[in-house]
């Protein structure tokens, strides 16, 4: 999904109920900048309350994980260095925490799904699912 549709399906979301309204600490990891700027600044907008934070890779993501663990972590799976599985292989040692998994290619999907992530979205995904997701998970 384009960048400008993405903003614009999170804005049109950020008026509907259902959404957590306390203090909501989301990561998002995922190595194309623009994907975490927009969701960051589409998820603050759309969750009161909501703080994201980004990693750019996966060593990136255990160090927040480790620092502060977040209530939800969005998390791609083709990364450089160290992949989204390696990395959910490493939070599910430390915590149950909701991890919704994003990717170009539906063959991760058996494999994080038997690591414990709780959501798997195809990129490109539609706001709406990624937020019906959050939905579930806050």
């Amino acid at each position: 999904m384009e960048e400008e549709t993405m903003k614009e399906s999170l804005s049109q979301e950020a008026a509907r109920p259902g959404l957590s309204t306390g203090h909501t600490r989301v990561l998002v990891v995922d190595d194309d900048p623009a994907i975490g700027d927009v969701l960051q600044e589409g998820l603050e907008a759309s969750i009161p309350g909501c703080t994201v934070d980004l990693a750019a890779n996966g060593e990136e993501a255990m160090e927040r994980v480790r620092r502060a663990m977040p209530d939800l972590i969005i998390l791609d799976v083709r990364m450089p260095g160290k992949d989204g599985l390696q990395v959910l292989e490493e939070i599910r040692e430390l915590s149950d925490v909701p991890v919704i998994m994003l990717t170009v290619s539906e063959t991760s999907r058996e494999r994080a799904m038997q690591l414990g992530a709780n959501e798997f979205l195809l990129k490109p995904f539609d706001v709406r699912d990624l937020l019906a997701s959050i939905r579930r998970f806050l």
